[in-house]
């Protein structure tokens, strides 16, 4: 059903190419972001698991 509405809708195929090239676009940029992240920053945000740093009583507000 939803295959012969799609069918039927005139320039439904620009709208595929057009979500297809800005998911790409899309994923190609936030890699570049993140190849380019400060090494120090991610090998501290790695880490902030794991540090314990906050006193065991210590409430955290949200």
């Amino acid at each position: 059903m939803f295959r012969d509405i799609l069918n039927n809708v005139e320039g439904f195929g620009f709208l595929i190419m057009f979500s297809l090239i800005f998911f790409f676009i899309l994923f190609i940029l936030i890699l570049l972001w993140v190849w380019k992240l400060d090494k120090g920053l991610v090998d501290k945000l790695r880490n902030l698991p794991l540090e314990d740093d906050l006193p065991a009583k210590k409430k955290i507000v949200l």
